[in-house]
């Protein structure tokens, strides 16, 4: 039987906020850890709960690691890279005004 959210522990929360840093969903999320996955949707949108912020702190720790690697690369002179980083700084643009 799955386990309900109210009844994870520090640690778990911890594991949860791994897996969204390896941008897996709350579903694969729930399933790898045997929690109730209809909760956990539910949850992941709900600010401030603490699956919201277990979930959407790991997913932003994961995209801050790809980003910090373009931009490293793209200092380095990577084509590719800085056309991302270019990519990366319009949307962040955008989302200012």
């Amino acid at each position: 039987m799955p386990k309900c959210l109210n009844e994870l522990s520090q640690e778990e929360f911890a594991q949860i906020k791994h897996l969204a840093s390896l941008f897996f969903i709350p579903e694969e999320i729930a399933i790898m850890l045997e929690l109730d996955d209809k909760e956990c949707i539910e949850q992941s949108k709900i600010k401030g709960s603490p699956f919201f912020n277990a979930y959407h702190g790991g997913r932003y720790e994961g995209e801050i690691k790809v980003r910090e690697g373009i931009v490293t690369m793209a200092k380095a002179g990577s084509t590719p890279a800085q056309t991302i980083a270019m990519d990366l700084i319009k949307k962040s643009k955008q989302r200012m005004a």
